[in-house]
This record gives structure tokens, C-alpha cells and sequence, in this order.
């Protein structure tokens, strides 16, 4: 299920999107084996931790995050990716 504040999100930042169902898993690789697509044409979000605020990062499912230039980006002093209880209650 995808959140009506990121669904307002993307309207008004005008991205084109798809919302497509599938059974509940937990990589994009088992999304993109679900739903018979490309690992690249499946989303992934990832929260990450930078010096206590919160930031999800979406992108391919086949990229990867490069947390030093994403620190470098938000100027952060520390930067990490939130561990799965966090992710659970987010």
C-alpha cells in the first residue's frame, strides 16, 4: 500500500508513476521476479539517518546507494541507512 502523502508528493512534483500490486516481499529483486519485470524498472526506497533526520531515498531497483556522496550532499557529519525496526515503524 503506498501512502497518500507520497502519492500527493509525486503529483505535485509531477513525476510519472505507475502503482502496480503484488504479493508482499522484501528486495526489489523478488518485486521485479513478482511482477515478471526488469530488476532496473522496479523502485526501491531506502530510509537513511543523517545527523538525526530522516530522508527516504528512492531509486533502481539494481542501484545502489553511495552514502558518502549522499553525506556529502546533505552535508551530514554522519550518515546511515536505518535498521529494520526503525524502517517498521516509519
Amino acid at each position: 500500500m503506498i501512502s497518500k502523502k507520497l502519492l500527493k508528493h509525486l503529483e505535485d512534483a509531477k513525476v510519472k508513476y505507475t502503482v502496480e500490486e503484488h504479493k508482499t516481499v522484501y528486495t526489489a529483486y523478488d518485486v521485479a521476479q513478482t511482477l515478471k519485470k526488469k530488476l532496473e524498472s522496479v523502485a526501491k526506497s531506502i530510509l537513511i539517518i543523517a545527523d538525526k533526520h530522516h530522508f527516504i531515498v528512492v531509486l533502481p531497483g539494481h542501484r545502489r546507494v553511495d552514502l558518502s556522496k549522499l553525506k556529502k550532499l546533505l552535508k551530514a557529519k554522519r550518515i546511515e541507512i536505518a535498521k529494520e525496526a526503525v524502517q517498521k515503524k516509519a
